[in-house]
């Protein structure tokens, strides 16, 4: 794909009310995804970040992102 072999940083915050609350999720290097705002790259439109649940992890959001 496009962005294999690539490497990107994150910056997952998971405040005060987590798991209850879902993790503020951040590129901190510019991508171009669909789920990435490209003015701040914050994670704000995954569908996993949307409907969260209190059993959802660390995890399943890198594998949403992943994929």
């Amino acid at each position: 794909t496009a962005f294999e072999n690539r490497i990107y940083s994150l910056k997952i915050s998971c405040g005060p009310e987590y798991p209850e609350k879902p993790p503020a999720v951040r590129f901190l290097n510019r991508v171009f995804l669909p789920s990435v705002n490209q003015t701040n790259g914050h994670v704000d439109n995954l569908g996993l970040l949307k409907a969260w649940k209190n059993s959802t992890t660390i995890e399943n959001i890198l594998v949403a992102l992943k994929n």
